[in-house]
């Protein structure tokens, strides 16, 4: 393509579709982990559309986009308050959870501006709990199999993103005698080329003690995952919602594998086992393929865990006694020393032939963590054959981030808002990358993009979509050329 813009029968010749289909599906197999989100089936592109989405993942981006931004409004209503933002994989559409225990969505493709607001999950709530306002709801996205997996095939391209499925926890606990807690999981449809969500079916849908405050979600595969906080201790808790059945969904008497964080960690580094870690700053917990479980504090602790060890019990979280979840839960891997200063909001990894990556902002870098695929467990502890932590970015490069900074990083780039208000773009590249992408860290950043107070923010590397949100809920998109 660049030799192509001063040459007219290079230029004529790289318009070709075929070829540029040709060139993507080699280009995303051999330089971009899974997953590839596209709504539309790539064939139906047209050249300069192929085109585009080579560019944004090869070249660099502008960033006198953010000049042409486009805003949404999105006021609050009289009692059906927002009270909770998601952004599913692709920078599509926004889901916004209200306080009557609803979902409604946003479509941001392809004309942002005015985007109407639709209904997309009904509460479960009666009407008159829901006619309270006092509902807290948490989000989770998790996307099929078939986007995760590998092809030798390096002309296949992945299958197009149709569906996706969508965790719902809905708390309700105010007046105390009314308190609910409700987990769905619903498959929901892309329609129409992304424009439209609709909701295919209910997989299922169970209670769970209302007791305590639900913090945060996260769905892949057959588990949940959830996180509730008491006054003294805060329990992880997955379940494999496959093996709930209505009789058990209602009397909540299924099994959860329990993780508990207290204080004083307790660690055997014999057995590379965990039996509990200090809460005084949980920030991190992604469920990952092949049942592990990585987890960040501020400890500072990370960890990657295997599910099939997490102890297990019928007994309500409220209820459940140290002695029975007082087994311990194996770790893959284990490291100290590592702070992470800004949460990402939005769980994202990404899948490899041979490993499992995620990124995170330490507090003088950012670190990925590739997560190999062994059939078991290295010898010697932490096991760092199992799991390698790199440097993408150093610190000069990372310096303004401070706690609370709003950052979205994906596999080469990044975005974060620093406490000034100024806007960065980030470049960077793994050690194993090819030498084509092997590109030294850079950053650019934004002074003046009219844009303050920013609560959180979403980057799409492969649709070049940067999401943001002020204070006042106004959505701002950025689209890379």
């Amino acid at each position: 393509m660049t030799l192509a813009q001063v040459c007219k029968t290079l230029h004529a010749s790289t318009k070709t579709k075929d070829l540029l289909l040709k060139v993507l599906a080699r280009f995303l197999n051999t330089r971009m982990p899974k997953p590839h989100l596209f709504i539309r089936d790539p064939s139906d592109y047209s050249s300069d559309e192929l085109e585009g989405v080579l560019r944004r993942l090869n070249c660099p981006w502008n960033a006198s986009c953010f000049a042409e931004s486009k805003s949404i409004i999105t006021p609050s209503e009289p009692e059906d308050n927002t009270t909770g933002f998601y952004y599913p994989p692709g920078g599509h559409w926004v889901l916004e959870a209200h306080n009557d225990g609803s979902v409604w969505y946003r479509n941001l493709q392809p004309n942002p501006f005015g985007a109407s607001r639709n209904r997309l999950v009904p509460t479960p709530l009666n009407d008159a709990l829901a006619g309270h306002h006092r509902a807290t709801t948490h989000l989770s996205v998790d996307l099929p199999q078939p986007l995760f997996d590998v092809s030798p095939d390096q002309s296949c391209l992945s299958p197009t993103f149709t569906e996706f499925n969508l965790v719902v926890i809905t708390t309700h606990i105010d007046p105390p005698d009314d308190q609910q807690r409700i987990v769905q999981i619903w498959r929901v449809e892309v329609l129409n080329n992304g424009a439209e969500l609709a909701l295919a079916e209910r997989l299922v849908s169970f209670h769970e003690d209302p007791s305590g405050m639900a913090q945060y979600c996260t769905l892949f595969g057959s588990h949940i995952a959830y996180c509730v906080k008491f006054l003294f201790e805060t329990y992880a808790i997955i379940v494999d919602w496959t093996t709930i059945n209505e009789t058990t969904a209602r009397a909540m008497n299924y099994r959860r594998a329990y993780l508990c964080f207290q204080d004083p960690p307790k660690v055997s580094f014999a057995c590379r086992c965990l039996e509990s870690l200090t809460f005084s700053g949980w920030q991190i917990m992604y469920l990952l393929p092949r049942a592990r479980l990585f987890l960040v504090y501020s400890s500072p602790v990370l960890a990657v865990c295997d599910l099939s060890a997490f102890p297990t019990s019928n007994s309500i979280p409220s209820l459940v006694q140290h002695d029975e979840i007082r087994g311990m839960s194996k770790l893959i891997w284990l490291r100290f020393g590592e702070t992470c200063i800004a949460t990402p909001l939005y769980p994202r990894f990404w899948i490899l032939p041979s490993s499992t990556r995620l990124i995170f902002p330490s507090n003088d870098k950012l670190l990925g963590v590739i997560i190999h695929d062994e059939n078991q467990a290295p010898e010697g502890f932490p096991g760092d054959h199992w799991v390698d932590l790199v440097t993408l970015v150093p610190e000069s490069n990372l310096a303004s981030i401070t706690p609370g900074s709003s950052v979205s990083f994906g596999y080469r780039r990044g975005a974060f808002c620093d406490s000034n208000g100024v806007f960065h773009l980030l470049r960077y590249s793994w050690p194993d990358d090819e030498p084509d992408m092997k590109l030294p860290p850079a950053q650019e950043s934004v002074v003046s993009s009219g844009i303050m107070g920013v609560r959180d923010l979403y980057l799409d590397e492969v649709s070049g979509r940067l999401i943001l949100r002020e204070a006042d809920e106004t959505l701002h998109v950025v689209d890379f050329l």
